[in-house]
């Protein structure tokens, strides 16, 4: 049987390692969210350079809303 002390030691590093996974877990969500708004901006972009009826129209439905 191990001694209390190090059975408290390994509770500990589990403890602080499920920690840092959650953190890691945390940021990796708001990366993704954030890619993800980029990613769709970029499409915006990029489906207003191609489609110029398009772009107009939603122009033309923009200063109506005005």
């Amino acid at each position: 049987m191990a001694p209390a002390g190090i059975a408290r030691a390994s509770l500990a590093q589990d403890t602080r390692h499920t920690l840092m996974a959650s953190d890691l877990m945390h940021v990796a969500q708001k990366c993704a969210a954030f890619l993800g708004e980029r990613h769709a901006s970029k499409q915006r972009l990029e489906a207003r350079r191609l489609n110029p009826f398009r772009r107009d129209a939603l122009l033309a439905t923009e200063e109506m809303y005005r």
